[in-house]
């Protein structure tokens, strides 16, 4: 995903995402709906056969983050999940 080798589609290039963020800059996404946002469209190409840019592939790889965790992408990173070796916040609810 984070090569930019999984065809999907970027929802910043989708119509209906500007036109929200038009009539309320203020609105706050769900990852469920960028992602609806670009399954609107046909992938750039079969995972794995090119490489584009998309925005999408990022939420798609939070909402992996968050449900592999079982904590949101923001706390599971904090709490350790990086290429760097864990280090557990103070108020990490996770135990190692």
């Amino acid at each position: 995903l984070l090569n930019h080798t999984s065809g999907l589609f970027d929802y910043t290039e989708c119509d209906a995402f500007w036109s929200v963020v038009e009539a309320n800059p203020a609105h706050v996404w769900k990852p469920e709906d960028l992602v609806a946002l670009a399954a609107m469209k046909q992938p750039y190409f079969e995972p794995g056969q090119g490489w584009q840019y998309s925005n999408s592939d990022y939420i798609v790889a939070g909402m992996i983050v968050e449900k592999v965790s079982g904590e949101p992408a923001a706390v599971a990173k904090a709490c350790g999940a990086s290429s760097s070796p864990p280090r557990r916040a103070s108020w990490c609810r996770r135990s190692w």
